[in-house]
């Protein structure tokens, strides 16, 4: 996901102007971009485990549980949004196989 938008931005420059002239300079246009997402891919993905175990961030206790919590109440909705619609729901016919 990084980089999309600065990519994104880069390749939505017209190439031609609404009268049909060539758009200023586009052979350049994309070598910034990439120029970005690279630095930026190779400055945060080669730092960020150093910088964490520097200032001794660790994981969070409570995430396993938390995450437990999410799942068991989204499996309960969906199961309540199903009960609600099983009165109203009916089985496609299907047709034989001669048909097909």
């Amino acid at each position: 996901m990084r980089g999309t938008v600065t990519l994104a931005g880069a390749l939505s420059i017209p190439l031609f102007l609404p009268d049909g002239q060539p758009f200023p300079r586009p052979r350049h246009r994309d070598l910034p971009a990439f120029g970005v997402i690279a630095t930026t891919l190779l400055v945060q993905g080669t730092t960020s485990e150093w910088l964490i175990h520097k200032l001794g961030i660790h994981g969070d206790d409570d995430r396993p549980k938390e995450e437990l919590l999410a799942r068991i109440t989204a499996v309960d909705a969906g199961l309540k949004t199903l009960k609600a619609m099983e009165p109203s729901a009916t089985t496609p016919r299907c047709r034989p196989p001669s048909t097909w």
